[in-house]
């Protein structure tokens, strides 16, 4: 808040001067170029320019601070506009001026003849003592901690110490002193006390937090907002209690691909984002997923690879849960039904089961993801299924925000393992520790919560689709096999023990030995 003074001809008490305690320090006033920028108040009442005085004080309450009187020395035509600081005092006076005289009720006055010339819209700066003796002869003891948490930079009447919270000297001159306590995130909060001799005073500062204000908007709306890491609400969305400091922003919505935003908030301040969300190519999750170490991303398709020989129709399951199961055994090339277990490399013949020599990998690869899929897209070549090497990096190597990469989890009543985007936010869902097998693991979640929450962020679940051996089928609900691309390499699980906080899980890559085995395929496209 600031006051607005013009200045007359007047005497001040000569009973101030004579009692003064307060005087401008010693060789203190200097131009300190660029602390302020006049732009609000550029002029006083005869439109003669500013220059900006900061008056930094020692030993003076915030209190006394403002009851402080600032006069030119009997200059009518100087001006002033006071705003107050913490611990300091802002003087706007009309730069011309050549001597400011401070005064206070109690405290006494000086004057100061200002030692050059001041130029317009310029900074300055002085430092303001009280030369105050203890009320009291003698010692006490000060210990300020401060809550919630310590760490808080601390003024004693207006000197900056060393030292942070929790603060303890137990040789304190008696007197009143002001102790100041600033912190990121929190408010600043000042508080006055008396010391007296003998005295033990323990003074406990609540520092509440510091908020800005957030608006969210997005195209199109419905999207979820995390404010590191914690889900907040949907577009459009306003926030007054985001606290003071750096954060990140990450808007989500299915379908689309995320958005990301860093800032920092200010006390006060209110911010605005607003995102266009770019779709995700048809058939695909919106979650992104490094493949390796420089940066390429790819995103997932939204269910198991199926075909039905008869119509010889290929298409992703309609849920990311949906197996065929032992439908596999009827594997043929009549056969009227789904298939979602195929041997190796047989994109181009899915239904063969032949165990005899040459096997499949000995011909040249056939990529079952090459083929045109009913629901991923008009466009042919643009799904693959994954090597190897880009499989071990998503489980193995790549760096997520919430540390995790994958999960044992039962989703919808169906055992499997999620996969985590990279962004994927860690306070969305705790993971908990799981036991040996899948019907004794703590994560299971139901399908509204999957739809509302998990898809929504991106995430992948590989169901435990079992096995096919030529036309017998094993395996499923507790074990799961994915093809890669690389020779007869495939991501193998099962229901281990696994605790998904530290990521020690028998989720890897293995060879298999035996090439007629029908595996899944979960196909991947490459992010642009």
């Amino acid at each position: 808040m600031r006051r607005y003074f013009l200045l007359f001809l007047g005497v001040f008490l000569l009973s101030l001067a004579a009692n003064a305690q307060i005087s401008v320090k010693e060789g203190s006033f200097k131009e300190v170029p660029g602390f302020v920028n006049i732009t609000s108040r550029q002029y006083d009442l005869n439109y003669v320019p500013y220059a900006v005085i900061k008056v930094r004080t020692e030993n003076i309450t915030d209190k006394e601070r403002r009851a402080l009187n600032f006069d030119s020395g009997n200059i009518a035509t100087v001006f002033f506009e006071l705003e107050y600081k913490d611990g300091e005092v802002w003087v706007y006076i009309t730069h011309k001026a050549s001597r400011l005289k401070i005064s206070h009720p109690e405290l006494g006055s000086v004057s100061f003849d200002i030692p050059l010339e001041m130029r317009p819209k310029a900074g300055y700066e002085l430092v303001l003592v009280n030369n105050v003796k203890a009320v009291n002869a003698g010692w006490g003891a000060l210990k300020v901690s401060t809550i919630p948490e310590n760490g808080a930079t601390i003024k004693l009447n207006g000197k900056v110490l060393k030292v942070k919270t929790p603060y303890f000297n137990k040789m304190m001159a008696a007197g009143t002193y002001e102790i100041t306590v600033s912190l990121e995130k929190y408010q600043t909060v000042t508080k006055t006390i008396e010391i007296v001799d003998g005295s033990d005073n323990d003074i406990v500062i609540e520092m509440p937090f510091a908020h800005g204000t957030l608006k969210v908007t997005s195209e199109p709306a419905g999207a979820t907002v995390y404010v590191d890491s914690l889900s907040r609400g949907k577009t459009p969305l306003v926030l007054d209690d985001i606290i003071t400091g750096s954060h990140v922003v990450t808007i989500k919505k299915s379908d689309n691909y995320p958005e990301h935003a860093e800032l920092y908030v200010e006390e006060g301040k209110t911010y605005e984002i607003n995102k266009t969300l770019q779709p995700v190519p048809v058939g695909a999750l919106s979650g992104l997923f490094a493949i390796n170490s420089k940066g390429d991303k790819v995103v997932f398709a939204k269910g198991n690879l199926q075909y039905n020989p008869k119509e010889k129709i290929w298409r992703f399951a309609e849920h990311q849960w949906d197996i065929v199961g032992a439908g596999n055994a009827n594997i043929s090339k009549k056969y009227a039904g789904w298939l979602d277990l195929f041997a190796c490399g047989t994109g181009n013949r899915p239904t063969a089961t032949t165990t005899k020599l040459p096997y499949y990998f000995e011909s040249p690869f056939f990529d079952w993801c090459v083929n045109k899929i009913s629901n991923g897209g008009d466009k042919r070549n643009v799904w693959r299924t994954l090597t190897s090497e880009e499989w071990d990096y998503i489980l193995n190597k790549r760096v997520t925000m919430s540390g995790l990469r994958y999960a044992k989890a039962q989703v919808n009543g169906v055992n499997g393992v999620i996969l985590l985007p990279d962004d994927w936010a860690a306070a969305v869902y705790k993971f908990k520790k799981a036991k040996d097998r899948y019907d004794s693991a703590p994560n299971k979640i139901s399908l509204s919560e999957w739809e509302s929450v998990f898809e929504t962020a991106g995430a992948v679940f590989l169901p435990a689709a079992g096995l096919r051996y030529i036309q017998d089928y094993r395996g499923g609900g507790e074990a799961g096999f994915y093809w890669t691309s690389t020779g007869m390499n495939v991501v193998k699980f099962d229901n281990n023990t696994f605790d998904s906080r530290t990521n020690n899980y028998d989720l890897i890559v293995v060879e298999y030995e035996i090439p007629y085995y029908g595996s899944a395929v979960r196909a991947a496209r490459d992010v642009k």
